[in-house]
């Protein structure tokens, strides 16, 4: 059981564009959440629906959201930058953004994949994001290899594919970390890629001419980058 199953909760994808129309800014990569009503009208009756399914469980007011939908809201307003991972794992594709609001986060999680899903929201300390979302890894083996080089279109018969093959003969689950800022010259000033395989987890890594490096990758690597994403959105 995750945090998310445990402590979040859950909100309809037509409540979140109304708490997303309401805030007048759009939920973070990864999470999907469509727009309702094709026309006018058939809008407005949406969120309107919507709006109703927040204040029967207490988290809408004739003053505007509140509880939780509320912390949504001022977050999507006043975060600087979001941590976003997106996990496959045992058939599974699932995708987390954390929004990072003065001392606190309000962390987003939904099923991706297919056509857009609910999403399980919940708050918890800034200091606690790295942990809570390290929770949510698969712990995998660093994979013993020693780094291994792609060439820029290097043929699938080279000596360095046939060492990533023995590496990675089938692929058991695969992420990505990374972060965005709102605002500043760096707008992704973090992003980790990796593979999961039968002997471990290695990091994928692209550089801008083309070549792409292959390291094994050691889970509490992985959680000290999810820190440094923590910190970096927070800046």
């Amino acid at each position: 059981m995750t945090p998310f199953d445990e402590h979040g909760s859950r909100f309809e994808l037509a409540e979140l564009d109304l708490l997303a129309t309401f805030a007048g800014v759009p939920l973070p990569f990864p999470l999907r959440i469509p727009s309702f009503g094709r026309i006018a009208g058939e809008r407005e009756v949406s969120l309107s629906a919507a709006g109703g399914s927040l204040a029967e469980r207490g988290l809408a007011t004739a003053d505007g959201p509140a509880g939780l939908a509320g912390a949504l809201v001022a977050a999507l307003r006043g975060y600087h930058g979001s941590v976003d991972l997106v996990l496959a794992h045992k058939g599974s594709l699932t995708g987390f953004a954390a929004m990072i609001h003065e001392d606190r986060a309000v962390l987003c999680g939904q099923t991706l994949g297919g056509a857009p899903s609910p999403v399980t929201v919940m708050r918890v300390a800034y200091d606690a994001v790295a942990d809570t979302l390290s929770g949510l890894l698969p712990e995998v083996p660093a994979a013993p290899t020693l780094p291994i080089t792609l060439s820029p279109g290097a043929a699938g018969d080279g000596p360095a594919a046939e060492a990533l093959a023995t590496v990675l003969p089938s692929l058991t689950g695969r992420g990505q970390l990374g972060v965005v800022r709102r605002s500043g010259a760096e707008k992704r000033p973090l992003e980790l890629s990796w593979l999961d395989g039968p002997s471990g987890r290695v990091r994928i890594d692209h550089d801008d001419r083309g070549w792409v490096s292959v390291n094994p990758l050691r889970h509490n690597e992985l959680v000290h980058a999810l820190r440094e994403a923590a910190a970096l959105a927070s800046q």
